[in-house]
């Protein structure tokens, strides 16, 4: 039962359900009295003993604490079945034609016989029998043969006959394989063999990430000799499997050189990585007198430091806990896989800038949720049907948009989730998330569910047309309040909210959502399709793969972002920006430095000489816009009468929001909107096939009603673009996804109730269609099949 305590803080607040093995035959009619018994003892831990809880608390008191028990409960129950042998496990849902999988006959003894005695629709490899967890255990490697055609199997073993039939076989489409599966964080030792067998048996994925963490588990105890058998086991199997090495006490009995040996036996196809976790703890403001570029290169040096201490020599490096906004900065730092945390961040938010740093950097990304925490395997939320529906989702979503990572950090729980001291009264009775219990058994099922529909569809990266920028020394981390930036003025930051015009429910930090609900909506419908946050970084041929780019909060204009900024829209793109994203100061100030001294015709077709008028009203000289703005808009009708009606929180002004426009001298473009004395507002510069759009403010488009201003005339800019398609969503619980071989796919993301339903239009060269997504089934359409009659999957 009790293992140790790691420290006297976790004893007071930390409790594992104990399990004391007992013979139930034991049992009388009657009332039954069962004594426990604590032999635990500094002797006894030897070097598992914790010396600081002795150091602290003295002696008496240290053995005291460790001798605790307290029970909320007693239950007795049976203990799993034994393995039932002669047995077949491997046997896949789906396959894929030309790729095998492994197949398992498991018989008693060493001289028991194990033969195919017949095959059909594949080719068959012998790969030997082993001794594994009290069996021989012989394995054969089966390859489909044709797509479309069963793959059927008969072993004999030990006299009995045992039959493999897999009856949906897809075509191999080239597509990147998808890694996916649960992780392990609160789980005993003793429980490590019937995990990767289940594992194995069901399908619940093809990768296993096992946390070696102190906190949480006490895997930390086992030696590299007690990791080997697991570890070999998954890779007989042709399974894949992480390592996290973290937080882990000092006498932690798997060394560096032990990581490494069990990284080596699955080699790059098999081994995926050990990651770099919790980096953006370390991410702080410049303050007021630091720079943006001091700031990031701080950050990055102490990334780079937690890259060194994680990598394990000669295999990849990923992260876990890491915000994605800034996730192109680690690929260029050395980095092989971004792998962002969902629940805490909003979901939608890290996929599109997961992806975005991804493809610009030529590499793959992936997600993990966070401990199976925020999607309700916490002290604190339930764990039931609907955070199932809610974590099919997640992998449904990941998977459609790119993703080839779905590795969590938790998902077979089995003692209690008590994380960071939380302790509640449902803590101590729930005792509903064992690794048995109907939820997580139906949260590891998904992962099997949605690697058959990878398998099946083999999607590949979306076509993603629209593009948000992250400027150069932007430190936007997935969330801002006042505090983002050094003057405590939040348009900085605020401006990122201009998201939700292709996210309209996109969520920041763990507040309200800005639809106005305090409820976390985790995912948003796709009105226009997919979006990315687009590195700055990234070179010009990538920046040329979007139809439309649009900047919005902080940037520190190069020359080398102006030139190509300039290729992109010559070669016909659509480019938005506002006066600031011109400056180039690498400090955050009220008065800028504009590039090349404000002589930006070449871009923007206007040289800018400073601070210009107060801006009270725009007023359009074309109805282009009407569709989201009115012809006339007033940015400050009148002062606020109490704080609270601020349209934001600014200490520096004890009156209203003021706004500004630049003072500048237009010579190549066309003026859309002015201001009430009539300085522009609005310009367009046609620039070889492109257009760049000019927002003479002298704040970033997220101060006050010049959000609302900004939205406007980007949802104008987007609708403006050409589409593949057009949605109606009355709903607004639609997302889309475009595929270059012609393919979309429609996913409802709403898990919040069983049999969601959302009726949709689709819009698609003069033709309407109506179609039906049901939750947590994503419904895959082809423009050409529906034209000739056919179905939708």
């Amino acid at each position: 039962g009790l293992h140790h305590w790691r420290s006297h803080e976790e004893t007071v607040a930390y409790w594992n359900p104990f399990e004391f093995p007992f013979d139930a035959a034991l049992l009388r009619r009657g009332v039954n009295r069962i004594a426990i018994l604590n032999r635990t003892s500094h002797e006894a831990l030897g070097d598992c003993f914790d010396r600081r809880l002795e150091e602290e608390c003295g002696a008496e008191e240290a053995m005291r604490l460790l001798g605790t028990i307290r029970l909320a409960g007693v239950e007795i129950h049976h203990r799993r079945s034994p393995e039932t042998i002669p047995a077949l496990t491997g046997t896949p849902r789906t396959a894929i034609a030309g790729q095998a999988f492994i197949l398992e006959a498991a018989v008693a003894g060493a001289d028991d016989s194990v033969a195919v005695t017949r095959s059909s629709g594949c080719t068959i490899d012998a790969l030997g029998a082993a001794y594994e967890f009290g069996s021989w255990r012989h394995l054969f490697a089966v390859t489909p043969g044709a797509a479309g055609q069963p793959c059927r199997v008969v072993i004999e073993a030990a006299g009995l006959r045992l039959v493999s039939l897999v009856s949906r076989v897809f075509p191999d489409r080239g597509e990147e394989p998808l890694a996916i599966g649960p992780g392990m964080e609160c789980v005993y030792r003793n429980r490590l063999s019937e995990i990767v067998r289940d594992f194995f048996a069901l399908e619940t994925g093809n990768t296993l990430r096992f946390s070696i963490d102190g906190f949480l588990n006490d895997l930390h105890h086992l030696s590299l000799e007690e990791w080997r058998p697991v570890i070999a086991y998954l890779v007989r199997r042709r399974r894949r499997y992480a390592l996290l090495h973290h937080r882990t006490p000092p006498y932690a009995r798997l060394s560096p050189a032990g990581m490494k040996a069990l990284a080596d036996l699955g080699g790059s196809a098999l081994f995926e990585g050990t990651p770099v976790v919790e980096a953006t703890h370390a991410l702080y403001g410049p303050g007021p007198e630091g720079t943006l570029r001091a700031s990031l290169e701080a950050y990055l040096a102490f990334f780079r430091e937690r890259m060194r201490e994680a990598r394990v020599p000669g295999h990849s490096l990923t992260t876990f806990d890491a915000c994605g906004p800034l996730c192109s900065h680690y690929y260029a730092a050395g980095l092989d896989v971004h792998t962002t945390e969902l629940g805490p961040a909003c979901n939608c938010l890290e996929e599109a800038c997961c992806r975005g740093a991804a493809t610009a950097a030529g590499r793959s990304w992936g997600i993990a949720m966070a401990m199976h925490w925020y999607c309700g395997q916490g002290a604190q939320y339930a764990h039931d049907a609907s955070r199932v529906r809610f974590a099919q989702l997640a992998m449904h979503s990941a998977c459609l948009a790119g993703a080839r990572r779905i590795v969590w950090e938790g998902g077979v729980f089995q003692n209690l989730p008590v994380y960071n001291y939380i302790l509640t009264e449902e803590s101590w009775r729930d005792f509903g998330r064992r690794y048995s219990s109907p939820s997580t058994v139906a949260v590891r099922a998904c992962f099997g569910q949605t690697l058959d529909f990878h398998r099946e569809h083999q999607f590949p990266p979306p076509v993603v047309r629209y593009g948000v920028l992250r400027g150069t020394y932007d430190l936007f981390r997935g969330a801002f309040s006042n505090k983002t930036s050094s003057l405590l003025d939040m348009s900085l930051a605020r401006a990122w909210t201009l998201l939700k015009v292709w996210l309209p429910h996109v969520g920041w930090g763990r507040g309200a959502t800005d639809h106005g609900s305090p409820h976390r909506r985790w995912y948003s419908w796709t009105p226009y399709g997919q979006v990315d946050v687009v590195p700055a970084e990234a070179d010009a041929a990538h920046l040329g793969r979007y139809g439309m780019l649009a900047l919005l909060s902080w940037n520190t204009m190069t020359a080398a972002l102006y030139d190509k900024l300039i290729r992109y829209v010559r070669a016909g793109g659509t480019l938005f920006l506002a006066l600031p994203h011109l400056a180039v100061d690498e400090k955050q100030v009220l008065e800028y430095s504009f590039f090349k001294g404000g002589a930006v015709e070449g871009l923007c077709g206007v040289r800018i000489r400073g601070l210009g008028a107060r801006l009270e009203e725009v007023r359009f000289r074309t109805g282009a816009f009407r569709r989201h703005l009115p012809r006339r808009m007033v940015l400050s009708e009148k002062n606020p009468l109490f704080p609270s009606d601020f349209d934001e929180l600014y200490p520096v002004f004890s009156l209203d929001v003021t706004y500004f426009t630049g003072d500048v001298a237009v010579t190549d473009a066309e003026v859309l909107a002015e201001s009430q004395s009539g300085a522009p507002v609005l310009l367009r510069r046609r620039l070889g096939k492109g257009s760049v759009y000019l927002l003479n403010s002298y704040h970033h488009p997220g101060r006050g009603r010049l959000l609302d201003l900004a939205e406007g005339v980007l949802k104008t800019l987007v609708e403006d673009q050409p589409a593949p398609l057009r949605l109606e969503d009355p709903g607004e619980r639609v997302a889309w996804f475009e595929y270059p071989d012609g393919r979309f796919c429609f996913l409802n993301t709403d898990w919040s109730r069983p049999g969601a339903v959302s009726d949709i239009v689709v819009e698609r060269g003069g033709r309407r269609q109506r179609l039906r997504v049901r939750a947590g089934h994503p419904l895959v359409w082809q423009p050409e099949e529906q034209e000739h009659g056919r179905t939708v999957s």
